[in-house]
């Protein structure tokens, strides 16, 4: 008898464990963030809007000065040589040495992409998000657009065509991701259409604290720097330069102004102030990779043949 209560306790003791483990299983993740979960709440929205943010500072340290003022005049080999920028810089490069490597390297366009893929996440899905403040909503689909049309417009100058990605990318089969590039001017139609929302989307001129998220009047800057590429570069022609035109004078009626002094337009303690319209902010040894970081050169680094005023400076 002993022996038989013994064998129904242990049955017991095994069904409960299973019902127990059976019912657990039922039980939906909390720790889990999916689209499934995600994109319900106005705070949703907000944290994937500084998401887009936390990725622009990735290209924001090098990249976008490699492809741009490394290529221009105003590089050239110091004592300490250029860092390997030298394969950015089309007048001094041995177009024979470069490699493939290096190309591929520094010219990649994915943490661009990682951009787009977080504007069009935010677009498609914080339209059905309910929010206590309709303005804060329209804000933030506006920041959305402006960054969608500011990333597509510097990878339209670096590289011509690029391929369009107006969706987010859930799925990874070849169908969905090996797309053809569009040409350079439907690109460019493309961004004047997302800038064009976006100002309108924006309801007045303020900036963020420290001027480091988009606002209206830098969406009205960008859009004049679009409208003026489009109108000498492409070839649009007058029109594009006027819109260009009015797009900045409608810049001047918010908080902007030139500062007296042109050197402290940059100074550390003096981040988000007046003649800053759009910038991305670093602390000091916050990245570890910036080019940013030249703008302060050791005197190592200066050109051989800078006059002693230009150092002191």
């Amino acid at each position: 008898m002993k022996k038989l209560q013994k064998l129904l306790t242990i049955l017991f003791t095994i069904l409960l464990t299973f019902t127990a483990c059976t019912k657990s299983l039922e039980l939906a993740p909390i720790s889990e963030i999916s689209n499934s979960s995600f994109w319900k709440t106005e705070n949703d929205a907000t944290a994937a809007l500084n998401g887009m943010y936390a990725r622009l500072r990735i290209p924001a340290a090098s990249n976008f000065y490699m492809w741009g003022e490394a290529r221009s005049e105003i590089m050239g080999p110091s004592l300490a040589g250029t860092a390997g920028l030298e394969i950015f810089y089309l007048n001094i490069l041995d177009k024979n040495n470069i490699s493939s490597t290096q190309v591929v390297s520094n010219n990649t366009w994915l943490s661009l992409y990682a951009i787009v893929h977080d504007a069009n996440l935010i677009l498609k899905n914080v339209p059905g998000i309910k929010f206590t403040s309709e303005a804060t909503k329209k804000s933030i689909l506006a920041q959305a657009y402006t960054m969608r049309a500011f990333i597509y417009f510097q990878m339209t100058k670096i590289w011509g065509d690029v391929v369009l990605v107006t969706e987010p990318t859930n799925d990874l089969s070849p169908e969905v991701i090996h797309k053809e590039r569009s040409g350079k001017n439907d690109v460019m139609a493309f961004i004047k259409k997302d800038i064009n929302e976006a100002v309108s989307l924006f309801e007045n001129k303020n900036f963020s604290s420290g001027r480091n998220k988009w606002s209206k009047p830098a969406a009205l800057a960008l859009k004049a720097d679009i409208y003026l590429w489009s109108g000498r570069r492409m070839n649009a022609g007058n029109a594009d330069i006027q819109t260009a035109l009015g797009a900045l004078n409608e810049i001047e009626d918010s908080d902007v102004a030139l500062l007296d002094n042109f050197s402290t337009v940059f100074d550390y303690n003096n981040k988000g102030n007046k003649e800053i319209i759009m910038s991305v902010n670093f602390m000091d040894r916050e990245s570890a990779v910036t080019s940013f970081g030249f703008m302060y050169m050791h005197p190592l680094f200066m050109p051989i043949n800078i006059d002693q005023e230009t150092k002191n400076a």
